[in-house]
């Protein structure tokens, strides 16, 4: 038995996620229900509070999937719900109906948040874990952090700031754990006759750019040349118009 878990207290996924089940179960009927869409707002209103979770100030929009409301993108459904002068559950009605379901939200602090994070410490330190993104990523948007940062904020997070673990450790974690978890026999370390996927960084700046408000994440610092297959596509920390992956099947 091993575990994989991301090194953040934030999940993405479809707006849907936040309504109730039993609402999500009679779409698109129950969006011409009044009694259906009463029922939203009062279940998420109780719901909510029962378990402490404040969604309109937490949940962020990623991506509308409504051409023409590009510029939600990265506001929180409070922000939204003020701008449409409405209520956070009739918003996460709207999108959800004007999406048909495409709109995804990145929701924070879901597993603890600052100050708060031993649950999610225990589970990264411990050596059954592998590391993972997690991440629903699209062309356009406000993207999940995890997307640009996962493996840097390990490295220079927990590894570099925090000193949770070693350095080789995360590593292992990374690649060749991973590997021989999956049964991917011709990657996850530096041997002869392997396929050359090899990141090169410098442990002592390598870090996420975390996003600040509205304005997402950005590259990561401290990547300074990465290949694929053999196939150079990051040099100097500048990606290269160069497609060398594949789809890995196990």
């Amino acid at each position: 038995v091993m575990m994989d878990a991301i090194p953040y207290s934030d999940v993405n996924g479809g707006v849907a996620s936040l309504l109730p089940p039993s609402f999500v179960a009679k779409l698109p009927d129950g969006y011409r229900s009044r009694w259906a869409r009463m029922l939203v707002r009062v279940q998420s209103a109780i719901g909510f509070r029962r378990v402490g979770y404040r969604y309109a100030d937490h949940c962020r929009l990623m991506d509308a999937g409504v051409d023409g409301w590009e510029d939600l993108s990265g506001l929180t459904i409070g922000e939204i719900a003020r701008r449409w002068r409405t209520s956070a559950p009739d918003v996460l009605l709207k999108l959800c109906e004007a999406s048909n379901g495409r709109a995804a939200v990145l929701c924070h602090d879901v597993a603890g948040g600052p100050g708060r994070e031993e649950h999610l410490d225990a589970i990264l330190s411990h050596d059954l874990c592998l590391f993972a993104t997690d991440t629903l990523i699209r062309r356009k948007g406000y993207p999940n952090p995890a997307a640009y940062g996962a493996f840097p904020r390990i490295l220079g997070y927990y590894v570099r700031q925090r000193k949770l673990f070693s350095i080789e450790n995360a590593i292992k974690r990374m690649t060749s754990a991973s590997a021989d978890r999956f049964g991917i026999k011709d990657r996850g370390s530096l041997e002869a006759g392997k396929a050359a996927d090899v990141v090169i960084f410098d442990p002592d700046t390598v870090a996420e750019a975390a996003p600040v408000g509205v304005e997402p994440a950005g590259r990561p610092a401290g990547i300074r040349h990465v290949f694929v297959n053999g196939v150079r596509v990051v040099k100097d920390g500048a990606y290269v118009e160069a497609r060398a992956g594949r789809v890995i099947r196990v």
